[in-house]
């Protein structure tokens, strides 16, 4: 590849020279070369990732304990009002209209079930697009999708983005703070993100809703983490909005078999990654990682579940 050769031949010319390499204000990287690094980076990545689960599929799988139902008390602390916010928020848009008169989102993949759009949107020359995405799995209720997608304990094992994560604060048992090390793929420089997770149980208006549940991830700033000049730091707002959905319905009283379950799932996502990564290369990234995020993380819920009875 171009880029790589461009950087072992001006290595020798210093760190000034390498730094010009990398994202940055003075990045001599050309938008194609940027691409193509990242999108080498990150098939070794997913390469790496497969020849690892098929070397789990022979070893003895992990017995994992069965998961308790977060109680959801409404406890107030200092993010309380935030919460009940950004819940607001998050349910504005998972209803909003995808096909309004405006025609601002774009449908960008489509993949069985899954349906993912994106809104383009830059503020200062950063992409922000909000996204969002549609989707439907078989066996999973929709509180053990998101008790997954909250659950601190278990962030690391289906993100594997990640190469650092711990809750920083516990602030009730429906709440906490999270902070965040994302790995870094080159050329881009590395990130961090802090931000507070919230998951609550939603009544829906119908009366015969078995069970719909919403987790909001979103930025803070916290006295403990201040910003590293080793990592710039993300802005995220994040939805998972989740539906239980019984098909076919079974009759009243009847035990439901976990074939009949569905989670409908609508997650928004509205992203500051920071830095200077270019536009073009932000968008074909997202295009990419966004429907994997959802096809990783159903699968994976879907065999942390698959043994165990439904959690409504």
């Amino acid at each position: 590849m171009e880029i790589l050769s461009r950087f072992k031949n001006e290595f020798c010319f210093g760190l000034s020279m390498c730094a010009s390499l990398q994202e940055g204000p003075h990045s001599v990287i050309k938008d194609e070369e940027f691409f193509d690094a990242m999108d080498a980076a990150l098939d070794k990545r997913d390469k790496e990732e497969e020849l690892n689960d098929k070397l789990q599929t022979h070893i003895q799988p992990v017995q994992h304990q069965v998961p308790v139902p977060v109680k959801m008390k409404g406890e107030r602390h200092w993010l309380s009002e935030e919460c009940d916010k950004k819940v607001d928020e998050a349910i504005k848009y998972v209803f909003e209209d995808l096909h309004g008169e405006e025609g601002t989102w774009q449908l960008v993949h489509e993949e069985g079930e899954m349906k993912v759009y994106r809104s383009e949107q830059e503020i200062d020359g950063i992409v922000i697009d909000p996204l969002k995405a549609v989707h439907r799995v078989q066996g999973i209720s929709a509180h053990e999708m998101c008790y997954y997608f909250f659950d601190g304990g278990c962030r690391m094992e289906w993100n594997v983005t990640l190469e650092y994560g711990e809750v920083i604060e516990p602030l009730s048992d429906d709440c906490l703070i999270w902070h965040e090390t994302i790995k870094r793929v080159w050329p881009t420089a590395q990130r961090d993100c802090v931000y507070c997770s919230h998951f609550r149980k939603l009544s829906m208006d119908d009366g015969n809703d078995p069970g719909t549940y919403l987790v909001c991830n979103f930025s803070i700033d916290h006295p403990d983490l201040p910003i590293s000049s080793k990592c710039v730091r993300a802005k995220i707002n994040i939805g998972m909005f989740c539906q239980t959905i019984i098909d076919p319905p079974v009759a009243k009283g009847e035990e439901v078999p976990r074939e009949n379950v569905w989670c409908k799932i609508t997650y928004t996502a509205h992203v500051n990654p920071g830095g200077w990564a270019p536009a073009s290369v932000l968008r074909a990234m997202y295009k990419r990682e966004y429907p994997r995020f959802l096809r990783k993380f159903s699968s994976y819920v879907g065999k942390r579940v698959e043994d165990n009875e439904v959690m409504w």
